[in-house]
């Protein structure tokens, strides 16, 4: 998983900020699962992300507080869905699929007893490529 510095929303194209200065430019027909996860890492250093993973199956996170203005709105309209996140306040670990509404609200994560995490299995199968 890749982190971004912060991700917005411009036209149809998910720009996404890396910390080495970079922009990748990731059109809205690429997406293929929005999801959000929390850690035990707060409440002082960043616990909530956001994760979006391509169809390529690219997994970008940042934190939602380094979202751009409006980003989810944004990216909910070109998607035909409200997109909200709804983890703000958890203290462990914990997570869930925004989109796409076939698995919205299904965990997006497992988490290990060595605070390691992946995209589960069951939800990359619908970024549609090849799992």
């Amino acid at each position: 998983m890749r982190y971004a510095e912060r991700i917005e929303v411009v036209g149809d194209q998910v720009k996404v900020h890396f910390k080495d200065a970079r922009v990748q430019d990731i059109p809205v027909t690429a997406v293929a699962i929005i999801g959000e996860y929390t850690n035990e890492d707060g409440p002082f250093a960043d616990d909530h992300f956001l994760v979006i993973v391509t169809r390529a199956g690219q997994c970008i996170e940042t934190a939602v507080d380094s979202m751009g203005p409006d980003a989810l709105v944004l990216l909910g309209a070109l998607l035909g869905q409200e997109l909200s996140t709804s983890l703000d306040g958890q203290t462990t670990f914990n997570s869930r699929v925004l989109w796409p509404a076939q698995i919205a609200d299904k965990p997006l994560m497992s988490f290990t007893q060595q605070s390691l995490f992946t995209v589960r299995s069951d939800v990359l199968k619908y970024a549609d490529y090849g799992l």
